[in-house]
């Protein structure tokens, strides 16, 4: 019974007819079918999932399916209030509405890559169109998909942004890796051959034994 409500709010925060919510997702928060017995198990538990999205009822469903499956979810009402979030890691992926108050999703998308943020963006929305579409793939989106949608599409592509998230990571840790390794042989072998202490080592030897230097 206390299903029910929740199901007709979800109808019309996913643009489905009327008793189909309640059919379609009647074993779970979202849908449940039996593609997810196909399913490779999610094995990223740290994972971290970012919805971004005006509709509140379409974030509490959305952080519910996020869960259900072992990741960790966080929710935000705007672009602005992503952006101004103080986190120390990054997310692994964000779940992005096409139309947002203030900033839109293209522009958010267009902001991270201005910074530098690579967290990979699956776009999720109820106002769907070609040229955005073309727009948000071109710009290295994941995934452009739109209500209502299948939660197996959406899990399969958030687990495809944590996949290229721990790709990046790994990478750039790796890149780290050999530049400190780099930094250390250089300290180590100086290109002319002397040692970065052993003049200054001289200079205190000549003034212990009284000469001037």
């Amino acid at each position: 019974q206390l299903a029910v409500p929740y199901f007709r709010t979800m109808e019309a925060a996913y643009g489905l007819q009327p008793g189909m919510a309640q059919a379609q997702f009647s074993t779970s928060a979202f849908r449940s079918t039996t593609k997810k017995d196909h399913m490779q198990e999610p094995q990223e538990s740290e994972a971290l999932i970012a919805i971004v999205g005006d509709d509140p009822s379409a974030r509490r469903g959305l952080q519910r399916l996020v869960r259900s499956v072992g990741w960790k979810a966080e929710t935000f009402a705007s672009a602005q209030e992503f952006l101004a979030h103080a986190r120390i890691e990054p997310p692994s992926c964000v779940v992005l509405d096409l139309q947002l108050p203030g900033l839109s999703g293209l522009d958010l998308q267009k902001r991270m890559a201005e910074a530098g943020l690579e967290t990979p963006i699956v776009f999720l929305t109820g106002h769907g169109n070609i040229p955005a579409s073309v727009q948000a793939i071109k710009a290295g989106a994941i995934e452009f998909l739109t209500k209502p949608f299948d939660e197996q599409d959406l899990l399969r592509a958030m687990q495809e942004a944590i996949e290229r998230d721990r790709r990046t990571r790994e990478h750039k840790m790796a890149l780290s890796e050999r530049d400190s390794r780099a930094s250390s042989r250089h300290f180590r072998n100086p290109p002319n051959g002397e040692h970065p202490g052993s003049r200054l080592e001289g200079r205190l030897c000549l003034c212990w034994m009284g000469i001037g230097v």
